[in-house]
């Protein structure tokens, strides 16, 4: 793990064995407040549970999202957001992460 990174559970967040993760990177499993104005006050929308695989890669600057589950061996590249799942052994980018068309071999154990 690099320097500068933000945990914030209220329910869980797993990182499997072999996880690297670059400076800035944000994880959160919940949203802290909900959209609707009238209800923003009256405590947050449900929190998910958000998993790292074994050997991820999070580029510096990655944020990622309540509810999301990070395939073995992916890697998000610097300054991705991931809002959604991402499948084992692929490269994703953007805002909101994508996978590329590249995958990546699976890792000899």
């Amino acid at each position: 793990m690099s320097n500068n990174i933000s945990m914030i559970a209220t329910e869980s967040i797993e990182i499997e064995e072999k996880c690297l993760i670059g400076d800035l990177v944000t994880i959160m499993d919940s949203d802290f407040h909900r959209l609707d104005p009238a209800q923003r006050w009256q405590g947050s929308d449900p929190s998910a549970p958000v998993r790292l695989g074994r050997n991820v890669w999070l580029g510096s600057r990655v944020v990622v999202l309540k509810g999301v589950s990070i395939g073995d061996n992916t890697v998000v590249a610097a300054g991705a957001v991931v809002s959604k799942s991402l499948p084992p052994n692929v490269v994703a980018v953007g805002v909101p992460a994508r996978v590329m068309i590249r995958e990546l071999e699976e890792a000899a154990s």
